[in-house]
């Protein structure tokens, strides 16, 4: 079982492996200095979906360094990701709209889930008896997100509520709902590798630069297909 680390023991960790993570010199500097600070605040937003996602995430154990999801957790500045929260309802869901409120600069939003663009469908919350929907919080944090990733098929690609046979709204992939120069970091998988993830997470906070493909899919987990590295 994994033990609570700080924040600066579990990026010294990162520091301290960073030809793993691909991280540049400059990267490594980066985040050795974020160890002292509050930024980026990090928000995870669900839509449609079954939460495989956080799920896999949850099973993210890297055993060289005995290293697990609770320490990832309490480790970077993840502010919303009502899932693992010890508040619920209107007490966690009040968060998000406080990060809103208070107008961060520096947010790194991460998405999972189809996201639908018709009124009434996946609601994110309420207050006050004021309900707040997925799409209408998905723009107002885009305006300031550093970066946007979309986790999971679903947030990538529109998932199957997205087909189009379907009867009622419709389902689209993340990109749809973005500005074309919000920078967006897709990893699809149902569900993504937790590794993925972390990785993702890791170089965006740096602020790293990630090669994508045309898919906009991190070249360093999407380069090649599984069949490259077959002994067969």
């Amino acid at each position: 079982m994994s033990t609570s680390i700080t924040r600066r023991k579990f990026l010294s960790y990162l520091l301290s492996t960073g030809a793993l993570t691909g991280l540049s010199s400059t990267g490594l500097l980066k985040l050795e200095s974020w160890a002292s600070k509050s930024d980026p605040v990090i928000v995870w937003l669900e839509g449609s979906g079954c939460s495989g996602c956080l799920v896999s995430l949850a099973n993210y154990f890297n055993f060289e360094a005995q290293i697990g999801f609770p320490d990832i957790i309490t480790s970077i500045n993840l502010e919303y990701l009502p899932l693992v929260m010890t508040a619920s309802g209107e007490k966690a869901f009040s968060q998000l709209l406080t990060i809103i409120e208070h107008d961060y600069k520096h947010i790194v939003l991460v998405v999972s889930g189809s996201l639908p663009n018709k009124s009434g469908y996946c609601g994110m919350g309420s207050v006050g008896g004021k309900e707040y929907e997925t799409k209408e919080l998905l723009v107002e944090l885009t305006r300031r997100a550093l970066t946007v990733i979309g986790v999971g098929s679903c947030s990538a690609y529109g998932g199957i509520a997205s087909t189009r046979d379907q009867v009622g709204p419709r389902f689209a992939p993340l990109e749809h709902y973005l500005p074309p120069s919000t920078p967006l970091i897709l990893s699809p998988g149902c569900p993504p590798h937790p590794d993925w993830i972390v990785s993702t997470l890791v170089k965006v906070i740096a602020q790293e630069p990630i090669a994508v493909d045309r898919y906009k899919r991190p070249l360093d987990f999407f380069g090649q297909t599984v069949c490259t590295g077959c002994p067969r």
